[in-house]
């Protein structure tokens, strides 16, 4: 098996000439730790707080034919550069402010790799280049990141921005677009996606969990002759496998809670054995040990996923919700209840709704390392909520996800005043390269 890869997330970004006006160097004072979980941008309403977060996104995917780099030649700027905590060092540069060509530099493993990115006479970048060989090999250099971005419509963007002809010359963009992206939240289809999206995921790693757990028939059938063929087995005592299985019994109530597997009744199995002559429970220990151990890679398998469960479902119910409980199960996807009422989830506060929007799609991200990008992840939540809502989704992303906001929050931003990076207009203090070490490649 290859070796595990550190983790990569974001610890500074540097911006020259956003919009032929701006230049940030965002770097919050967070320790590596504390920064690998939360990234917080703060800065006045016009200043590119928008446009920065789709910037790191286009930047950072590695897709070709999503319209990434045609975002980039439709953004206006000289530099824009992503530290990663690794010292990788990915940019997009310019001579001077403007919209179309740009070169890209990858500073990784004491490499400089670079690309010339031409735009056609539309102002995109064409999906021809996805067939040049040189393009190629520096697209396969770039870093894996699994990014997410949550709008502030609250549409996870997988969306193409090539059909944005729009250039972003100016400030304005920035305000028009915002107004232009607050009205779609009224349409109420946004939180069925979420909900529908998280009982989707769900099932899929039940299954992939589940058949981890089945063995085949002959394999089975071959072990136990095995076990039984051995006169020196050494197997743990007849009342330590009781234990172990009784201990089964009562793990598989907390997958059994969403519907990730049956409840194991143990009980049956344990009071035959037990009531059993003794040489006779010594043939029953060894025949029922492969079940066990099946139970066990299962419920292994399926761990990760009864604890995300589980947090969603505790996090919402005792965090926030007040006269009202969710539930979840594979079946049914989300439930949500009042005085024993089924709701409609349609007939949820803007709050609540919000919420659900935030939760679903941060439980889908939480089982692998990944970058989630949310854009005012305060909307609609009420003061109280916001106290509570990043240590809830942190919860929630497992220690696997890096949260990059942009915020107006002052509780989001009180509370976690290290990890905030203030939009403040200055040249940048940090370079954007590196010295390229000798015995390296550009």
């Amino acid at each position: 098996m290859p070796e595990p890869t550190a983790r990569k997330y974001i610890v500074n970004i540097v911006i020259e000439d956003l919009f032929g006006q701006y230049s940030y160097n965002l770097v919050p004072k967070a320790d590596s730790d504390a920064l690998s979980q939360l990234f917080l941008l703060y800065g006045e309403n016009g200043t590119g707080k928008t446009t920065i977060l789709w910037l790191l996104n286009h930047l950072l995917s590695k897709e070709n034919g999503e319209g990434h780099r045609s975002f980039l030649a439709h953004t206006q700027f000289s530099t824009f550069a992503v530290h990663l905590n690794d010292g990788t060092i990915l940019s997009a540069t310019r001579p001077k402010p403007a919209v179309g060509n740009f070169q890209m530099t990858l500073i990784i493993n004491n490499k400089k790799l670079k690309y010339n990115y031409i735009v056609n006479d539309q102002g995109d970048i064409g999906t021809e280049v996805g067939n040049d060989k040189t393009h190629e090999a520096f697209r396969h250099e770039l870093p894996d990141l699994r990014l997410t971005v949550l709008a502030d419509d609250r549409k996870i963007s997988s969306v193409s921005m090539m059909d944005r002809k729009r250039s972003f010359s100016t400030p304005e963009y920035e305000l028009s677009s915002y107004i232009e992206r607050r009205e779609n939240k009224k349409d109420p289809s946004v939180l069925q996606p979420a909900l529908d999206g998280l009982q989707s995921w769900a099932t899929s790693r039940q299954i992939e969990g589940s058949n981890l757990g089945q063995r085949d028939v002959n394999a089975i059938y071959v072990d136990l002759l095995k076990r039984l063929s051995r006169t020196d087995d050494h197997q743990e005592p007849l009342s330590k496998l009781l234990e172990r299985l009784s201990a089964q019994g009562k793990r598989s109530s907390l997958f059994s809670r969403f519907g990730l597997s049956s409840e194991v009744d143990v009980s049956a199995i344990i009071t035959t054995i037990t009531d059993s002559p003794q040489l006779r429970q010594q043939v029953m220990a060894q025949v029922i040990r492969p079940y066990m151990d099946s139970n066990e890679v299962r419920f292994a398998a399926l761990d990760s996923l009864q604890k995300t469960l589980a947090t969603f479902v505790d996090e919402l119910n005792v965090r926030f919700l007040m006269n009202k409980r969710i539930s979840f199960n594979l079946a049914g996807g989300v439930r949500v209840e009042s005085s024993g009422q089924v709701l409609d989830p349609r007939v949820l506060s803007s709050g609540e709704k919000q919420l659900l929007v935030l939760f679903c799609n941060v439980a889908q991200a939480s089982d692998r390392e990944s970058i989630f990008i949310i854009d005012e992840p305060e909307l609609s939540l009420n003061v109280e909520w916001q106290r509570f809502l990043i240590d809830a989704l942190q919860k929630l992303g497992s220690g696997n996800i890096q949260f990059i906001f942009a915020t107006h929050s002052l509780e989001l931003l009180a509370r976690h005043r290290k990890n905030v990076a203030k939009l403040v207009n200055r040249r940048a203090s940090v370079p954007i390269s590196l010295p390229v070490q000798k015995g390296s490649q550009e």
